[in-house]
């Protein structure tokens, strides 16, 4: 492995490129920022304006013609594959490209600056992963003195930067740009200065060893204790539903390419608000390595086979506790059931029994994310025994750049038969 690797993200006017320049200088590595742009588009054969539209938030219509991909629309609105039609490269296959380049650069050391290069390196190990941030007062001083423009053009740059920021995030790989959880150390320039926020990020890469965070001990060297399994075989359990029987199981390693199946067979609308991009092969490869290491638990829901048909993943819900030591007792559920079993119980019968399991791990404080439309699933939490702890307006926008309520509930009582009914 080679030098140590550090990727900044940063607001405009916040002076995260000079953050990054001090600390390359010091750590001996390449700073790359705009050559990662100009090597993926020597590689795909593209101009670099392609790639930088790549990294901007896409149009609604460039997102119907990326989606269409190679098939015909005819004049009745259905679609015909066109033997005349060429694919349309997409946004995110030229993101992969840069992807790609990011994590090739990462090898032999680098601070790359931008390009989505903290999410490319998310499972890589000893990466130090920072954002630079500053108050919209003093990214408009800044701006003003290095730009020359008025303090009016300086903050719309700098507000209109973030906006583009936070879409582009939650429509490319669903996740909220401002998330502190994607990022390793925030660093404030106005209370730090450039130097003083240089030397913290100096400090951590010197500090990283080749152990991510999350697989090392935290807290008074004590290691994250595994989730605990529901009760039962290892094959699980079948459950009567509404119409129809399924078998709760844990995921185990192997599971990945059924759980993929399960989220590439989910409609878009599905897919907006979380927080990776669950379609990605490596996003769920990731996912099944903590599962198998025990920093999260997934209860898959299967079809039974019939006939020659062999059994599907139908649904999930998983479980992550807290990797803080004074928030241990805490933990985030999501679920996810297919379309075609909806309707039947199966969310409350997976979000039933992930609950049990967080009580025998000792987890007494399970939170649950929704959004303000989906009304349908907080009742469901409601009859679980959740309650209802934040209202945040505006937190969350679809891929239209619309904002979307979020809504926190959490759950603190063991669940009982009786907390649902199919």
């Amino acid at each position: 492995m080679g030098g140590p690797v550090v990727t900044i993200s940063r607001q405009h006017g916040s002076g995260g490129e000079e953050v990054a320049a001090l600390v390359a200088e010091r750590l001996g590595v390449p700073l790359l920022d705009q050559e990662v742009r100009q090597r993926a588009a020597q590689r795909a054969g593209v101009s670099e304006r392609v790639f930088e539209e790549a990294e901007r938030p896409a149009s609604w219509v460039t997102r119907i013609l990326e989606r269409l991909g190679s098939v015909g629309v005819m004049a009745d609105g259905g679609a015909v594959e066109t033997a005349t039609t060429m694919p349309i490269p997409t946004s995110e296959s030229f993101r992969a490209v840069l992807d790609e380049v990011v994590r090739e650069a990462a090898e032999d050391g680098a601070v790359i600056v931008g390009h989505g290069a903290h999410l490319a390196l998310r499972e890589r190990p000893g990466v130090v992963r920072v954002f630079v941030q500053a108050p919209i007062e003093a990214r408009v001083q800044r701006l003003v003195h290095e730009l020359g423009v008025s303090p009016q053009e300086a903050r719309r740059q700098a507000e209109d930067y973030d906006r583009e920021r936070v879409r582009f995030y939650q429509d490319a790989y669903h996740v909220n740009w401002f998330d502190a959880r994607l990022y390793d150390c925030v660093v404030d320039t106005h209370l730090l200065g450039i130097h003083g926020a240089a030397d913290i990020v100096l400090e951590m890469a010197q500090r990283v060893g080749v152990p991510r965070p999350e697989a090392i001990a935290t807290g008074a060297d004590a290691p994250v204790a595994p989730v605990a399994t529901p009760g039962g075989a290892a094959e699980g359990e079948v459950v009567e539903l509404k119409d129809a029987t399924a078998r709760l199981r844990p995921m185990r390693s192997g599971d990945a390419p059924g759980l993929l199946a399960l989220f590439r067979s989910l409609p878009p609308e599905d897919l907006l608000f979380l927080r990776r991009n669950v379609t990605d092969e490596r996003v769920i490869d990731a996912w099944e390595r903590d599962v198998v290491d025990g920093r999260a638990f997934t209860l898959l829901a299967e079809s039974l086979p019939e006939g020659d048909r062999p059994p599907r993943v139908v649904g999930e819900a998983t479980l992550r506790p807290s990797e803080v030591p004074w928030t241990s007792h805490v933990g985030e559920v999501r679920a996810v059931t297919s379309p075609d079993w909806r309707g039947k119980g199966l969310g409350a019968a997976l979000l039933r029994e992930i609950l049990r399991s967080a009580h025998d791990a000792g987890i007494t404080k399970v939170s649950a994310e929704t959004m303000a439309e989906q009304a349908h699933t907080r009742e469901l939490l409601r009859r679980l025994g959740f309650v209802e702890e934040g209202h945040y307006a505006g937190y969350a926008r679809d891929l239209s750049g619309a904002p979307h309520d979020l809504i926190v509930m959490t759950h603190t009582e063991p669940v009982t038969e009786a907390a649902v009914t199919h």
